[in-house]
């Protein structure tokens, strides 16, 4: 049990993060939409950038560019974003969506950032395509990491944020750095719906919540599930976004 419980703390800077691992941009493709956007490649967190091929159209690339803006040194700075469609055999910007302050790093850094491209069928002419994040806390006594997704959709030579900073993935704790500490491992997963508003699919946001403690056991550090509760919500579009409706919580039975 004590080998299982290091391993869940060492999630929190690890297993989130092996989905997201990023193939290599292509970097001829970033150096023309960069010029083709007046920025300069020092100005960027060139780490952070972001290329994935349209799967539904495969001439097209989404890029995810972070400008920094402020920079306070280590892990504190504050990134514009950019996010994309452009033509791939050119690189000439067909879409764009930018934000000023889009990403923030300090004490709770960001650790990745991602493309997805799940198949977000919002309705038959329209596909949204997500930009995760990945944060991990400083703190080893209140361990913390977060997932978090924004959805976009074309619209004329622009790009739509129809979904804001949806949490996907968050785990916290408080520990004595020995074994005794309760924590919380929340998991989220979206689901198109058959029904719609305003022309939109409805998107229900389905959350299971799993609370756990540990504590000494003779010489063992042992691990139990004290608590599951399942969330469940809805997305509806109305003024062009989603917005969520209040959650129903449904208690589910340990085993």
């Amino acid at each position: 049990m004590k080998k299982h419980l290091i391993i869940l703390l060492l999630c929190t800077t690890s297993c989130l993060w092996v989905r997201a691992a990023a193939i290599e941009p292509d970097s001829l493709l970033i150096s023309r939409v960069l010029k083709e956007l007046g920025i300069p490649l020092a100005k960027t967190k060139e780490e952070f950038i972001r290329t994935k091929a349209m799967p539904n159209d495969p001439g097209k690339t989404i890029f995810s560019i972070p400008v920094l803006v402020s920079e306070e040194g280590g892990s504190s700075y504050t990134m514009d974003a950019y996010v994309l469609v452009v033509e791939s055999a050119t690189g000439k910007i067909l879409q764009k969506y930018d934000e000023e302050g889009y990403w923030e790093s300090d004490a709770v850094r960001i650790e990745d950032i991602g493309i997805d491209t799940a198949p977000y069928r919002l309705n038959p002419q329209t596909r949204a395509f997500g930009i995760t994040t990945q944060f991990v806390g400083s703190s080893s006594p209140n361990p913390f990491s977060q997932t978090t997704i924004s959805l976009f959709v074309p619209q004329g030579n622009t790009l739509i944020k129809v979904v804001d900073k949806l949490v996907l993935e968050q785990y916290n704790g408080e520990w004595d750095m020995h074994c005794a500490g309760v924590f919380e491992n929340k998991m989220t997963n979206i689901e198109v719906s058959s029904s719609k508003t305003n022309g939109y699919a409805d998107l229900l946001i389905n959350s299971k919540i799993t609370n756990t403690e540990s504590f000494k056991m003779g010489e063992e550090c042992e691990a139990k599930v004290v608590k599951n509760k399942l969330n469940k919500s809805v997305l509806k579009f109305s003024r062009g976004s989603y917005h969520i409706s209040p959650p129903r919580n449904k208690p589910v039975r340990n085993k």
